[in-house]
């Protein structure tokens, strides 16, 4: 085990209670001040909030881990939401003392924050980690040497962790240099490949970098679906000034899977017509979930759909005119 590099984990509540909801969208608002500067002043400070007053990590613990970020060696700040099953990991600049409210690299909420902020972290990017398969790992450990134990409610935060094995999250070699924040939406993670289970994605369609306004469109390959693309969908993603992707129209000499996942990682938000239950739009309709895509599902009014999705919420048609209208006003919002 390495017990030599220390890293830190932090836990961070979305609603403390309902008098004190300083920010529920914390990961998005930090990843938002990153995204404002340009890539060489890119940083973001996150403060540890302490109703104590608490520390959390010795003065001992900070001064050995800003020694090890001055050497090279990559520091890792874990950010872990329980309420919301998250964990987060974001590269390690400098920890600090100095209060940083009212910094222009700071997330205004912090300002309006009644209690002390004995800790703030730099941060020069966030990802975001597969909580259940990263901890199921057991990869994180403490300073025993046992597994890390998100469950436990007798552990102060923040705290030190170490890693076993060592983990390089930020290896900007696979993203031709662009910050790992930017992708899968704020604080998004690149995602596993469903295929071999590895963590990075190698198809060259998903290293671009996402984009709300591409779009992807999940339809089977027929006359019938083809019609409502044409004359309803892509007028309505015209209108709109926004990029529809469909396979069949991109031309990539690899899996057809690998093809359809790429596109999907390029894209902030989907369209799918579920008319038929053909079995690829559904398979999907799963990856979109799993990647954490909006997804804008539609089906004909006289199309039965599979039990599993009877509860999902999706927009039914009649005609072209009338789900060009409909998709138009849902559409219109991810340009806001």
């Amino acid at each position: 085990m390495n017990r030599r590099v220390k890293h830190i984990i932090t836990r961070w509540n979305p609603i403390w209670n309902p008098e004190e909801q300083f920010e529920p969208r914390t990961i998005d608002v930090h990843c938002e001040i990153l995204e404002k500067f340009p890539h060489e002043t890119q940083f973001v400070w996150w403060g540890k909030i302490s109703k104590s007053g608490n520390l959390g990590v010795s003065h001992a613990d900070v001064a050995l881990i800003n020694e090890q970020i001055t050497s090279g060696v990559e520091l890792h700040f874990y950010m872990y939401c329980p309420e919301k099953l998250l964990l987060h990991v974001g590269k390690l600049e400098e920890v600090s003392i100095s209060d940083f409210r009212g910094n222009p690299h700071t997330p205004t909420y912090y300002s309006k924050v009644p209690y002390t902020i004995p800790l703030w972290f730099k941060l020069s990017d966030i990802r975001k980690l597969d909580f259940q398969r990263f901890l199921s790992a057991h990869i994180l450990r403490e300073e025993d040497g046992k597994p890390f134990d998100p469950v436990s409610t007798e552990r102060y935060y923040p705290r030190i962790v170490y890693e076993d094995p060592p983990q390089s999250f930020f290896n900007y070699n696979l993203t031709s240099g662009r910050k790992w924040f930017v992708r899968g939406g704020m604080g998004g993670m690149i995602p596993r490949c469903f295929k071999t289970g590895g963590m990075i994605c190698t198809n060259p369609e998903a290293q671009q970098p996402e984009s709300k306004h591409r779009v992807f469109i999940g339809m089977p390959f027929r006359p019938e679906f083809e019609n409502v693309y044409r004359y309803a969908i892509k007028p309505a993603l015209d209108s709109l000034g926004l990029i529809p992707w469909k396979a069949n129209e991109v031309i990539q000499n690899i899996d057809l899977m690998c093809k359809v996942c790429g596109g999907i990682q390029i894209c902030a938000s989907t369209i799918f017509d579920i008319s038929g239950w053909n079995p690829n739009v559904l398979f999907e309709l799963g990856l979109v979930y799993g990647l954490g895509k909006e997804a804008f599902i539609i089906k004909r009014k006289d199309a039965e759909v599979p039990v599993d999705l009877k509860g999902m919420v999706y927009i039914e048609y009649d005609d072209f005119d009338e789900l060009r209208g409909v998709l138009l006003k849902y559409l219109a919002k991810l340009l806001k």
